[in-house]
């Protein structure tokens, strides 16, 4: 019989295949060309070209490929949650988009305004720790941790946003 073995869960009797929590789950393509075609993806080829040689509609492509930065986000979060750096580079840039007030009937739009970014670096390991941007200048709140860079062995990669950050 062709199919995915199913297992059963003995706290709450509910059953699963081991593709459950991965980009695979309910999918139909085989695992190797799921990851051929993002790896295809990765080295800068085109999802149109890709579509056209892999024979799957840009849709399905794309689909995969939001799965997997979605999968690579939670695991990059669950990773980095307790990471400490003793030394870190924190680079930033702040721009002003767009035009700065009302010209001859054109008023200013919400994509308009100052524009902040920045990436904090690990500078033993050059791990990219946090990144974060806001668009409207504000300095919003940070990743919940507030630890103090040097205090009791270092920063937690949490604690140093003054901005929207993301691990």
């Amino acid at each position: 019989r062709a199919g995915r073995q199913r297992y059963m869960c003995r706290t709450c009797g509910r059953t699963f295949t081991e593709t459950k929590g991965t980009i695979f789950y309910r999918r139909r393509t085989p695992k190797n060309e799921i990851i051929e075609t993002l790896a295809l993806l990765a080295e800068g080829n085109r999802i149109s070209s890709l579509a056209r040689v892999k024979g799957h509609k840009e849709d399905t492509i794309l689909d995969w490929l939001r799965d997997a930065a979605q999968h690579a986000e939670a695991m990059e979060e669950e990773l980095l949650a307790r990471y400490r750096i003793q030394r870190g580079q924190l680079d930033s840039l702040w721009a002003y988009v767009g035009h700065k007030g009302e010209k001859k009937g054109h008023p200013e739009t919400a994509e308009s305004g100052p524009f902040r970014r920045a990436t904090l670096m690990d500078m033993d390991t050059r791990l990219r720790v946090a990144r974060g941007q806001n668009g409207d200048g504000s300095r919003s709140a940070g990743l919940g941790e507030t630890e103090t860079p040097g205090a009791s062995g270092g920063a937690t990669a949490a604690g140093l946003g003054w901005l929207g950050w993301h691990r």
